[in-house]
């Protein structure tokens, strides 16, 4: 797994890991104070230097992605029906807006939506969900928010 560097500033940037990459998800804001923090810079000057020196390096690269937060949705597909899943949403992709779901809810609600045993809602997801993202050009993202980066 790519990780920003130095690790011991940009670690506690990190949002969560995503399901079918395991690729760290950044959390923007936290990245851009991290650099204003560490380079004495006004937001502005950090904003520019995320925006060219990290986002679009790392994102054209496929190392990272990058959550920001609060958010509104310009592209993308959302899970139905939206008055269940809308609450397992997150966040939206820094420069594309698409909905960014955190993977550990929509399973739980898939469980209680359909009545469901863990095994099951993990099956549907794996198969049905996940399976199915490259199909849509406008597909969301899913990250486990509940990580330990050892274990990657």
């Amino acid at each position: 797994m790519f990780l920003l560097e130095p690790r011991d500033q940009f670690d506690k940037c990190i949002y969560g890991i995503l399901v079918d990459s395991n690729k760290a998800v950044y959390d923007s804001a936290k990245v851009i104070q991290t650099i204003r923090d560490m380079n004495n810079l006004n937001e502005e000057e950090a904003i520019k230097i995320f925006e060219n020196e990290i986002h679009n390096v790392y994102t054209e690269e496929d190392s990272v992605a990058f959550i920001k937060t609060p958010y509104n949705f310009e592209n993308g597909l959302l899970l139905e029906p939206r008055d269940q899943f809308d609450k397992c949403i997150i966040g939206a992709t820094y420069d594309n807006n698409k909905a960014i779901y955190d993977a550990d809810q929509v399973i739980e609600t898939f469980m209680l939506i359909n009545d469901w045993d863990f095994d099951e809602a993990i099956e549907w997801f794996d198969y049905n969900t996940l399976r199915s993202l490259p199909y849509y050009e406008d597909s969301p993202i899913f990250i486990k928010t509940d990580f330990c980066l050892d274990d990657y």
